[in-house]
């Protein structure tokens, strides 16, 4: 069997503009949290605890963070249209405070999440809780930056800077959006037109009448049989 190549054109790089299209994911992000803006539906926490130099971690995160200019991107309206916004890049801080008497590590977290407001960037926010000898990095971001894939790479590209190795400079996700944005759309257009033509299948699934949506979850703990 030979395998046939396929050519492909690299994404362009986008000129420097006051503002780029944001992608259809992201104007939905956009508007869900602008409809709901005390939600943190959509809030990525994490809690880490830290061993080592916690300002070589500061320091690292720093350089991971002003590679990528998600995280200096905030959100507005133009034109009846969501766009990105791009700001001059700042070290992010990272504030300690000590655990109070008979708090817990997990009280301050759930304390740290907080609303986003889209049009303030960074659209994230970090700080350090101790507890003695003990320290634990909390941070926060909104989904509309960041997804479990670009979680992975934050995290390889830290350690690969706090390991001493140097990285690749990104294409931003920028660059991605006014791609497609220019992108001629009018085959997928036809496609999808002639695959949803004609009288669609109904599918019924089990629902409950709520009056008010939530967010709110729950664990569920079980063990599989082998």
């Amino acid at each position: 069997l030979v395998a046939q190549k396929e050519s492909y054109s690299p994404i362009p790089y986008a000129p420097q503009a006051e503002s780029y299209p944001a992608s259809p994911v992201q104007a939905r992000f956009y508007s869900i949290q602008k409809a709901q803006p005390d939600s943190v539906a959509y809030n990525v926490p994490f809690c880490l605890k830290l061993e080592g130099n916690r300002s070589r971690m500061t320091t690292v995160f720093n350089q991971v963070f002003s590679s990528h200019e998600a995280f200096r991107t905030s959100f507005a309206i133009e034109k009846g249209q969501v766009v990105q916004k791009l700001s001059p890049f700042v070290p992010l801080s990272f504030p300690e405070r000590e655990l109070d008497e008979g708090e817990r590590i997990e009280d301050a977290f759930r304390a740290f999440v907080r609303p986003f407001r889209m049009e303030e960037a960074p659209l994230l926010r970090a700080c350090v809780v101790t507890k003695g000898e003990n320290a634990w990095l909390l941070m926060d971001m909104h989904h509309i930056i960041i997804d479990g894939v670009s979680s992975r790479l934050i995290s390889q590209q830290f350690n690969a800077i706090y390991n001493g190795k140097t990285i690749e400079a990104p294409r931003q996700y920028h660059d991605y959006t006014l791609w497609d944005a220019q992108r001629d759309k009018a085959a997928q257009k036809d496609f999808w037109e002639t695959a949803l033509s004609g009288e669609l299948p109904q599918i019924l699934l089990p629902y409950e009448n709520r009056n008010e949506s939530s967010h709110l979850g729950a664990l569920r703990k079980e063990r599989l049989s082998p």
